[in-house]
């Protein structure tokens, strides 16, 4: 075993609900992913793309990956010619030149139309928080939104984003954000995409709380809150909370793991700590203690770290994570 005294860490905790959503049939399912046991839903004990339509195109014209275009945006019964993110906020101008962001969005609805199965499902934001850094000395950029959905022909309003319980240093999963300049794969959690409109055009994200990249967004890395971060780096804090030792999918960690990192850029102080893995953007350079067992160490068997590299751990990769 190995710990950590006085060096900085920066702390949140992995926590992960239930995301199965019983009263879903199998095309809803598309807009909530429902997980089976032992509730290792995408991106286990942080989400990776448990919210179905989690890329949209603001073009109103193209089916994402899992079949999802945008028909229509109004405000107040309003319709919004202009609707854009920016960073991780909302931006919209309506069509009498009214311009919401932030707390002024509530009451938008995005209509959705599902191609395979041609329907239809009105999302609603009806409420508005500020997202918090993990780090005090950020100021908050990230704009939180509770949204409900529908399908066009129903009555009742369900919560797009499950998680009730507290996934994330106190902070309760049933808020969503928006964000542009990362696309990733939602089943590896592997980026593949960053940067601005040249490079994604006018794709943008809809993630809940408690998914790996809403925490790699409050670790002030992504293209929509730290421009110059490289991809390598977003890549290593993706691979540090979904616990993605090796293969890319392949995720070690289960229901409340507290995780304390150390890293490059904001490091603040955790206290002691004992080692987990050094993390590049290939994964884990070297490893301790997984915060689950690997079962099989044919499939992953990073070497152990050693003392030298733990001492060196900022000339091998983006971050360290630990377990309190």
């Amino acid at each position: 075993m190995h710990s950590i005294g006085g060096m900085r860490w920066t702390l949140a905790f992995l926590l992960m609900t239930a995301c199965a959503v019983d009263d879903l049939d199998a095309i809803e399912q598309s807009i909530v992913q429902k997980c089976d046991d032992p509730l290792i839903c995408p991106g286990n004990s942080d989400l990776v793309a448990a919210l179905g339509p989690f890329e949209l195109n603001a073009d109103k014209v193209t089916d994402s990956s899992r079949g999802f275009h945008i028909v229509s945006i109004s405000h107040l019964g309003v319709d919004v010619p202009t609707f854009q993110v920016q960073g991780a906020k909302i931006h919209e101008i309506d069509a009498n030149d009214n311009v919401f962001d932030g707390a002024g969005a509530l009451s938008t609805i995005i209509r959705i139309h599902h191609t395979p199965s041609d329907r239809e499902f009105d999302l609603k934001i009806v409420d508005y928080r500020v997202v918090p850094f993990y780090s005090a000395n950020f100021a908050p950029t990230i704009s939180g939104y509770y949204i409900q959905y529908k399908e066009v022909v129903a009555k009742d309003w369900k919560d797009i984003c499950p998680y009730k319980d507290k996934v994330d240093a106190g902070i309760d999963g049933s808020w969503a954000v928006f964000w542009k300049g990362d696309r990733y794969d939602p089943d590896t959690g592997k980026i593949y995409a960053s940067g601005g409109p040249p490079v994604v055009g006018t794709w943008f994200n809809i993630s809940c709380a408690g998914e790996a990249l809403i925490k790699m967004l409050r670790m002030h890395t992504g293209q929509a809150v730290a421009p110059f971060s490289p991809i390598e780096r977003r890549l290593a804090v993706t691979w540090m909370f979904t616990a993605t030792f090796c293969k890319p999918g392949t995720r070690y960690t289960h229901l409340g793991v507290p995780l304390v990192w150390s890293d490059l850029w904001e490091p603040s102080d955790a206290g002691p700590a004992e080692v987990e893995a050094i993390w590049s953007a290939q994964g884990a350079v070297c490893l301790n203690t997984p915060r689950d067992k690997i079962p099989d160490p044919l499939v992953c068997n990073p070497p152990e770290c050693t003392d030298t590299q733990i001492a060196n751990w900022d000339k091998l990769g983006w971050v360290m994570s630990a377990l309190p």
